[in-house]
């Protein structure tokens, strides 16, 4: 490895951590936990709205985020839920219905970083807390140094927004076209990256979406000749950094 790398930066859910279900109303579950009539509220009408707002609002792939209390609260004007708590109780528990588990390999090359002295960070859109999303990444991941988390619902833009990645790297007091980042989405995270103008950006494709994604952004008329790197794993990433083919 003739070329230092000076910064990677991370997505979170499934680059980081994978995003499994632990229970499939996890959405709205605190509400229905702190709802004090809940058995006014026809929940099933609750469940269907929560899921047309959720598809229609990631399939846009808007280029701003909202915060998971606004979500919640639309929620509750619509169908008259009362708590006995703030939203923000119910926000913060949302997670607790989600089973993550670190992503294959990222351990590994975590502590590869560690040991070349990389600094790394995760950059990561989600409509949930840093805080929240942080103690996550900590707690699946132990015993690494992120040099900090920012999700895009804490500063209203989110990618493939350029702003959001040009953030990051400001806050990491680093240039950006001396640093990389690795995420699993074509769009969001390789596109966008590597629009903001990182040195490379990474497809971290070890869920082999690469025809799908690649479909929907020639349905959307966007160009998928991009500069990037498609990898499947961690341990080729490694290996294309030390052979300086990234």
């Amino acid at each position: 490895m003739t070329r230092k790398l000076k910064g990677v930066f991370f997505d979170c859910w499934d680059t980081l951590i994978t995003f499994h279900l632990k229970n499939e109303a996890w959405n709205y579950q605190t509400l229905m936990d702190h709802a004090t009539n809940r058995d006014e509220i026809d929940w099933k009408k609750v469940a269907e709205f929560c899921d047309e707002f959720y598809h229609k609002y990631y399939v846009a792939h808007l280029d701003y985020e909202v915060k998971v209390e606004q979500i919640l609260n639309l929620f509750c004007l619509n169908f008259g839920i009362k708590l006995d708590c703030p939203l923000s109780t119910c926000a913060h528990e949302i997670l607790i219905h989600l089973d993550p588990k670190p992503v294959e390999g990222i351990d590994e090359f975590l502590t590869f970083l560690d040991e070349e002295k990389i600094p790394y960070a995760c950059l990561s859109n989600t409509v949930y807390t840093t805080e929240d999303t942080k103690a996550l990444i900590e707690t699946l991941i132990p015993n690494h140094h992120f040099q900090f988390v920012l999700t895009s619902g804490d500063v209203a833009v989110k990618k493939p927004n350029p702003v959001f990645f040009q953030t990051g790297v400001n806050m990491a007091k680093l240039e950006i076209a001396d640093c990389i980042y690795v995420g699993d989405k074509l769009l969001q995270d390789a596109y966008g990256s590597s629009r903001a103008g990182f040195g490379s950006s990474i497809f971290l494709d070890w869920k082999n979406g690469v025809e799908k994604q690649t479909n929907y952004m020639v349905s959307q008329k966007l160009n998928v000749d991009f500069p990037h790197v498609r990898v499947e794993s961690y341990h080729e990433l490694k290996e294309k950094i030390l052979h300086d083919e990234i």
